[in-house]
């Protein structure tokens, strides 16, 4: 939904799956939005409402899904129930990666590098082509934080009890 500057209603698009939006959106520099629900719908929305296209990532309605995340390229990740997914401008799949457990919204790197923590405890970094870069095991609980990217692309995750640092090569 789009509401104008006096609280009124612009536009209302019903696309979302049948649970409804389970994350925050994510808005490409086109304008587009980004929406993912909890049972596995992916959407993108044009500005002016129109749903573009749906992507449909399969599983069950188990974890809240994760906010989607753009790359400098158009790329969008997306993540539930186990499985990260980078999708091309147009909604088709460019590659996935089967975590096998609960993680935490994409985060992207300065590098291109994607970011994600999971609910093992590890840090996981995938290449922009979808190879796995590397993993971390913390050793501390699940990953409860989406990675946050600093200066000379450090990255934060906080865990059970913890805050970690990874500097990436």
């Amino acid at each position: 939904m789009a509401l104008n500057p006096d609280g009124s209603i612009k536009w209302f698009c019903g696309t979302t799956g049948f649970y409804g939006p389970g994350s925050a959106p994510a808005v490409g520099a086109d304008g587009t939005i980004y929406v993912n629900s909890y049972d596995n719908v992916h959407d993108a929305i044009s500005p002016d409402g129109q749903r573009l296209w749906r992507y449909t990532s399969g599983g069950f309605v188990v974890d809240v899904p994760s906010s989607p995340a753009i790359g400098a390229d158009g790329t969008i990740y997306i993540g539930h129930d186990g499985v990260i997914a980078a999708l091309y401008p147009d909604g088709t799949p460019k590659w996935t990666y089967n975590t096998g457990t609960y993680h935490t919204a994409p985060s992207i790197g300065g590098d291109g590098k994607i970011y994600i923590g999971d609910g093992t405890g590890r840090v996981l970094a995938f290449n922009p082509d979808g190879t796995l870069a590397w993993s971390y095991q913390t050793g501390d609980g699940y990953v409860r934080t989406t990675p946050a990217i600093g200066s000379a692309n450090r990255m934060y995750v906080g865990t059970g009890s913890s805050v970690f640092a990874f500097q990436s090569p």
